[in-house]
């Protein structure tokens, strides 16, 4: 007893010392912090949504390198640390040959503390020294992974081995590098390019090229492939976020900019109970049950309303009749994620599409090109092209779009447009045939599995002028005389199979009531009565 006391004892004194310690750290935080840190920037590195880790989290979970603080203590990412010390120890040489050291760079991390703090979205739990030498460290690699997009490549990645000596793809690196989760504040980079030039424009030039190059190599749209430069590298906090501004940021502008907030105001009106009048009702409700209940024993027919019903209840087969009940409530109200097609948008597939006039042309430009052209049935759609990278690609830019932008989610409306088109390898080889898509995988059946199963938004994805398009598209589709005559003939003759499939089982649940009715109450003799 004296023990569990003196256990608690020391746990209360333990927690109080953490007490204290916490409102030291408060005081000596409001103390030293400066202007800029009260005026919080705005979050740009965001965690990716529950509903996507859990479609496939090898997509959104790095699993070779990590950068910034959301997984650099994952065991598993541990081997790469040799290779980011050896970047960082490049990156000192480099900066010692300007007359620069490492340390100035740690220096001014610690300086920017709340700045890095603030681009993420979750509470960075780790003291300045460690959040500093970290971000020294990983913008060091980054900035070298970065080199192998310009013209003079660093010998960075062809050192880059595993454990067993075996040369590591650049392309699984830079599928971690273009995830939400691993992204680091951009002007990091910058700000160590510019220690290793003679002037802070030349650095940005030279980052400009490099990131262009970058998105060249990464984006799937044909579209960036005419980028000359980035002239504004500030605007953009990190890799993640240019890439999708470089895709989406002009097709946003066509979004309309109208936000109706409908307040739904539900008043429910309910009278005040009145305790004396509800005596009163119970007491003549009591009465007259009695009065109803001594009629019927006088009368002799509790045997025939109350002992035969319960038999009749007990001999009627309810399996079938719970059966027939919930396959008609189905066919009328499917079950939620039942099938993933219920979830996509409606619209006709490339290979319905094509059977009944439609033609697909390739645009040079972005997400704006996006047409239906009702005249000529002629179906605009940016150029695509996937690789082994893609599939991580459009899923870290879905999920950034979810999480960071308030506006309609344009880059989701598309991916689900696509993804409504393209249900087999069919309607891949026909897409790649017009020019659409090209790919780098085994076959068409991946690129068709790639889009399949994309993750659905997590909130409504109305996107003004790509609806226009969807409607346009299915305006069509339904104005065709095929599609009529095949809808007719589904609707009245493959449904009408249904429709008497329904009736034949209600009319065996009537029999079997019947019987079960006659077995209780003996309709022989009721019939020969009557006769």
């Amino acid at each position: 007893m004296e023990a569990s006391q003196e256990a608690s004892a020391s746990f209360g004194n333990r927690s109080h010392c953490e007490e204290v310690q916490w409102v030291l750290h408060v005081k000596r935080t409001l103390e030293t912090m400066n202007e800029e840190a009260y005026s919080r920037g705005p979050v740009s590195i965001f965690g990716v949504p529950k509903s996507f880790l859990s479609v496939k989290p090898e997509a959104y979970i790095p699993q070779i390198v990590a950068l910034g603080p959301c997984h650099h203590w994952d065991r598993q990412l541990y081997q790469m640390e040799h290779y980011k010390l050896a970047a960082t120890k490049r990156t000192q040489n480099q900066l010692q040959l300007h007359g620069f050291t490492l340390q100035q760079i740690v220096d001014y991390c610690m300086l920017k503390e709340h700045a890095i703090r603030s681009c993420y979205h979750r509470h960075i739990d780790h003291h300045v020294d460690t959040l500093a030498w970290m971000m020294a460290i990983d913008a060091s690699f980054l900035l070298e992974f970065l080199r192998n997009f310009s013209r003079e490549k660093g010998p960075s990645m062809s050192q880059v081995t595993d454990l067993m000596g075996i040369k590591m793809a650049c392309n699984s690196i830079l599928r971690d590098v273009v995830m939400l989760e691993n992204q680091i504040p951009l002007f990091l980079v910058r700000k160590m390019l510019c220690f290793q030039r003679s002037s802070s424009q030349a650095a940005e030039d030279e980052l400009s090229m490099m990131l262009v190059r970058f998105l060249k190599s990464v984006s799937p749209f044909k579209a960036t492939q005419s980028l000359a430069r980035i002239v504004q590298v500030k605007r953009y906090a990190h890799l993640l976020q240019l890439l999708y501004c470089i895709i989406v940021a002009n097709a946003k502008d066509m979004c309309s900019s109208s936000n109706n907030n409908n307040e739904i105001e539900c008043v429910i009106d309910a009278p005040e109970s009145n305790n004396e009048q509800n005596k009163v009702d119970s007491q003549d409700a009591t009465q007259l049950f009695d009065s109803v209940w001594s009629s019927a024993s006088a009368l002799h027919i509790m045997n025939l309303l109350i002992v035969k019903p319960i038999e009749f209840l007990l001999k009627v087969p309810w399996p079938v009749v719970t059966a027939v009940f919930r396959g008609v409530r189905r066919s009328y109200n499917p079950i939620p994620g039942e099938s993933l097609l219920a979830e996509e948008i409606e619209i006709p597939s490339v290979t319905e599409l094509i059977k009944t006039g439609v033609k697909f042309a390739a645009t040079e430009g972005d997400l704006r090109t996006i047409e239906f052209d009702t005249k000529t049935a002629t179906f605009y759609l940016p150029a695509m092209g996937f690789d082994a990278n893609s599939e991580v690609v459009l899923r870290n830019l879905v999920a950034y779009e979810t999480a960071a932008e308030p506006g309609p989610l344009v880059f989701t409306r598309y991916t689900e447009l696509v993804n409504g088109i393209i249900d087999t390898k069919e309607d891949v080889r026909l897409l790649r045939r017009s020019g659409v898509v090209r790919h780098w995988m085994k076959n068409d059946e991946e690129v068709a599995k790639l889009w399949n199963g994309m993750s659905r938004s997590a909130r409504p994805t109305q996107v003004e002028f790509l609806d226009k398009v969807i409607s346009d598209v299915n305006g069509y589709y339904n104005s065709r005389w095929r599609v009529r005559a095949r809808r007719f003939i589904k609707n009245y003759v493959t449904g009408s199979w249904q429709v008497l499939t329904f009736l034949a089982a209600i009319l065996l649940l009537l029999l079997t009531c019947v019987d079960a009715f006659c077995s209780v109450f003996l309709c022989s003799s009721l019939w020969s009565s009557l006769v």
